[in-house]
């Protein structure tokens, strides 16, 4: 996953609910037209999501937090773990919210077809990136994480730790980044001798 096909699904739209036939309308279909009418509709439900009032209340805080986060000073940010047994859909919410924000950041931008700019100063333009998704793999530590969100953002990954997170944080300021999204954030490396380092690297 990077800011570019991030930016292709949000800018996507939701299938189209398909036509509605009986059974003699199916059964009359030939097996190219039944195949294709087939795809069109498991597309369609695969597209719902329905919320629990539980699920619900996640996405207020998880909102709340984010509009917190942006009215506080630099430095240490609040952060949110959401916890359930697996096929729970836990990352299916999270998605959804985190689509809904980017959209909501960027209004009728999300959907043009090329990556949204802004002026982080004046006559410096930017690709606005206003969330960041991470998929982890196992164990990773500080310096994988930089790794993966230097390249989510089209950065080299080149370099020390301490010089990778400074160009992070550079980065997360000039995309205007509003969330960073980390799934299955389990896969951290959260050993007693990194497990502090790496809460601090996320919280800050």
């Amino acid at each position: 996953m990077d800011a570019e096909i991030w930016h292709q699904h949000a800018a996507s739209r939701a299938p189209r609910r398909p036509s509605v036939y009986g059974l003699e309308r199916l059964g009359g279909m030939g097996l190219a037209e039944l195949r294709r009418h087939l795809t069109v509709r498991a597309a369609w439900l695969d597209s719902w999501f329905l919320a629990s009032p539980q699920a619900e209340r996640m996405v207020a805080g998880l909102t709340t937090t984010v509009r917190t986060n942006a009215t506080t000073a630099p430095g240490s940010k609040s952060i949110i773990g959401i916890s359930a047994v697996n096929t729970a859909g836990k990352s299916t919410l999270v998605r959804r919210w985190a689509l809904a924000l980017y959209r909501e950041s960027l209004g009728h931008r999300a959907r043009q077809p090329g990556m949204p700019q802004w002026r982080p100063q004046p006559g410096l333009p930017a690709r606005e990136i206003p969330v960041v998704w991470l998929n982890l793999q196992a164990k990773t530590g500080i310096k994988d994480l930089n790794y993966q969100m230097l390249s989510y953002f089209g950065y080299p990954v080149s370099g020390a730790i301490r010089a990778l997170t400074t160009r992070v944080a550079q980065a997360v300021d000039q995309h205007n980044v509003k969330a960073v999204v980390v799934d299955d954030v389990h896969l951290l490396d959260m050993s007693d001798r990194h497990a502090r380092d790496v809460l601090d690297h996320l919280k800050h």
